[in-house]
């Protein structure tokens, strides 16, 4: 089977869910014997085309201005778009095309109607009703209405998500038929994340959060958490790894709260492999996230036997128990993840038991699993 992707970043651009989401998923077929075509936007410092694996995994980088390396930008999407439709060639020996969300799915729903090719939406997460209070004007404005033309445009078609929250809010916020949406969970790479953290040592008074640095992810919680945890008595650090436009502003925060000894800002890093050692050198991972659709790294500190202190969001519940694999608290109960966060340092024999059952869970999400589903979805639309 050969795939066609669109998603306006891709590899190297790892900063988000959703581009692991596609890079591992692509992977994955491509080791299965299947073909994959990417069709993303330019990207500082790297070549209009790549192959990858052995050539099974063709990448075309279109539009201008290139997308930066580290932070998401909008800039690129008009010339992406039009580039993508233009470049309609790319795709004549895709059976089907994975379509992401936003400018990315409207520009290959385009292209596939054009080349009279089946495709399907992929849809992370809907942040109708959220825009405004977490994005500026024009990302706003562009993102609610990106979300209804998306509805518009694929009235007739197929959608796919990553948890049955998602495919909830699909559903009454977009009006689409359930029997038309296909929850795929995202994953891990299982084997990858056990062999890098048998090699290294822990530290329990370590705390580590991992994502975007943007204002729905609450990292500056993550500061206040050092403060107060060191109060109590516990020597906490905190490893921050991640990049976004809330960067600078945590930085100077960081100075303002007298924490920025006690904490580093990694930025994003480049080698995933660098990602899991810091992951797994942590005795707690820590994210104050209010809005998640699935939470692949909340996944992969569990695989990397981190025991995860978070908030109880409908995204999670696809694999994450209270007090079994996890430890959560009720949304925006900041005084919840502080005894949550103390209660693991504090009591290492819970935190040993949360680890192994974390181990357990994330087991069951391996890429290989996952890409075997996502195959299947793939063929069902290929007719």
């Amino acid at each position: 089977m050969r795939v066609g992707i669109f998603s306006d970043v891709f590899y190297p651009y790892l900063a988000g869910g959703g581009e692991n989401r596609y890079y591992h998923l692509a992977k994955h077929l491509v080791a299965s014997g299947d073909e994959v075509v990417v069709v993303t936007s330019s990207l500082s410092g790297c070549s209009s085309f790549e192959a990858l694996f052995e050539g099974k995994l063709r990448i075309h980088r279109v539009g201008f201005p290139p997308h930066p390396t580290s932070r998401r930008s909008i800039l690129g999407i008009p010339g992406y778009f039009l580039s993508s439709i233009l470049k309609t060639r790319l795709v004549n020996e895709c059976d089907v095309l994975d379509l992401n969300t936003y400018g990315s799915a409207l520009a290959g729903k385009l292209v596939s109607k054009l080349k009279k090719k089946p495709s399907i939406v992929t849809i992370h997460d809907l942040f109708s009703g959220q825009w405004s209070s977490e994005h500026n004007l024009i990302t706003s404005i562009l993102g609610s209405i990106s979300e209804r033309l998306i509805a518009l445009t694929n009235s007739s078609g197929f959608f796919m998500t990553a948890s049955q929250s998602t495919k909830r809010k699909i559903i009454r916020q977009l009006r689409v038929n359930e029997n038309r949406i296909f929850v795929v969970p995202n994953g891990v790479d299982f084997e990858r994340v056990r062999l890098l953290t048998q090699k290294g040592t822990r530290c329990p008074e370590r705390i580590v959060y991992l994502g975007r640095l943007i204002p729905y992810k609450r990292v500056d919680e993550v500061l206040e958490l050092v403060i107060r945890l060191r109060r109590l008595g516990l020597d906490v650090n905190a490893d921050i790894i991640g990049d976004g436009p809330e960067r600078e502003h945590l930085e100077s925060l960081a100075r303002q709260m007298g924490v920025s000894q006690q904490v580093t800002f990694w930025g994003f890093l480049r080698q995933h492999d660098d990602v899991i050692r810091i992951l797994s050198s942590a005795g707690v991972f820590v994210t104050p996230s209010i809005f998640e659709g699935f939470g692949m790294s909340v996944l992969e500190a569990m695989a990397a036997g981190t025991p995860v202190v978070a908030y109880d969001l409908e995204g999670y519940r696809e694999y994450a128990r209270d007090r079994v694999n996890c430890m959560l608290a009720r949304p925006g109960d900041l005084e919840g993840l502080v005894y949550n966060v103390s209660n693991l340092i504090r009591n290492p024999d819970n935190a040993r038991e949360i680890s192994t059952n974390g181990i357990e869970t994330a087991r069951g999400f391996d890429w290989h699993r996952v890409t075997e589903k996502a195959r299947a979805v793939y063929r069902l639309v290929a007719g």
